[in-house]
């Protein structure tokens, strides 16, 4: 288990929690305390106040918030298939899906990992994105999902695919300001037991736990980026996978757009910032640093608008589907 002491807010930049190997029945009796020990707790940790009605406040910690999330067998080669390593969870009609779900995510070609995740009421995983689209599939509980389309990468102030604003009911707005614009674009969704989300590839999401849940993470690969190699032989084209094969958790970026990504950023720094290098010809050597900075800024602004015009084709193309 993820185990943050102190606090509710998992932060994953800064790491605030350690893991922990705990029992099935230790974690499950953290997570889902008898009712006089909850309020017990409740009292214990907030005295002056009473228990709160808001599961979202956090004006009062637990001393330490556990958070599961199921792994391979072997956490550092193989992905979560809940499939396979809670078969219990999956027989006899426990967990099931409909057929249209399970024809599609649960396909050799797209399926790329199932998990399980349990942890306690009040905990608040940081927001972040996926490159994969999954469904979250709520089992047991309440939980709040707080999206954010992928055009509030900046106001988000993402670092990798993480935020580092972990409180998105009481920002920290003198740090992180931009935050604002990132909120009047959010939709909050309310999961109860049995409702299930589509959260599509790239858009940032912060998860609160209402009440102690129990949920499950369908992972799948979007069509367009792969393809069979039955359906490839029959296209006359070649078999593909744009997903990176490492990728054990579903967030790094495509490795061809990586590569794309650091080319033009050492072809920029070579052209406006090393320009003063024995080997660098660029055209802007000698001119002074706050020219080229300026010309930096102008390249940004202008890749943003290059940025939002695909965002709108993007809208624009899933619509006409």
């Amino acid at each position: 288990v993820h185990s943050a002491p102190k606090s509710v807010h998992l932060d994953f930049i800064n790491k605030n929690f350690q893991f922990k190997h705990v029992t099935l029945a230790a974690m499950y009796n953290h997570c889902f305390p008898p009712p006089e020990a909850a309020a017990a707790s409740e009292s214990s940790s907030n005295p002056q106040q009473q228990q709160p009605t808001n599961a979202t406040s956090s004006s009062s910690s637990p001393k330490e918030t556990w958070y599961f999330r199921s792994v391979g067998t072997n956490m550092k080669s193989e992905k979560s298939n809940i499939f396979k390593d809670f078969t219990g969870l999956c027989e006899n009609g426990v967990f099931t899906l409909p057929s249209e779900v399970s024809d599609v995510v649960l396909s050799p070609t797209h399926h790329h990992q199932s998990c399980l995740r349990i942890n306690q009421r009040k905990m608040q995983l940081w927001t972040h994105c996926d490159v994969m689209d999954n469904i979250l599939i709520n089992v047991v509980g309440r939980k709040r999902v707080v999206l954010f389309p992928v055009s509030q990468h900046n106001n988000l102030y993402i670092s990798g695919s993480s935020s580092p604003v972990l409180n998105i009911d009481s920002p920290n707005l003198s740090k992180y300001p931009r935050y604002l614009e990132a909120h009047q674009a959010s939709i909050e969704v309310i999961l109860g037991p049995g409702d299930a989300l589509v959260i599509p590839a790239l858009w940032f999401h912060h998860i609160t736990a209402l009440d102690a849940c129990i949920s499950v993470n369908l992972f799948y690969k979007r069509a367009s980026l792969c393809s069979s190699p039955a359906a490839a032989s029959s296209s006359s084209s070649v078999s593909r996978d744009l997903y990176d094969p490492k990728d054990l958790y579903g967030n790094k970026d495509l490795p061809c757009l990586v590569a794309i990504r650091e080319k033009l950023l050492q072809d920029v720094k070579k052209q406006l910032v090393d320009t003063e290098t024995t080997s660098n010809k660029s055209g802007a050597r000698g001119v002074p640093e706050e020219f080229r900075a300026l010309a930096i800024r102008q390249l940004v602004a202008e890749l943003e608008v290059a940025a939002t015009e695909l965002e709108l084709k993007a809208i624009i193309t899933k619509k006409g589907n």
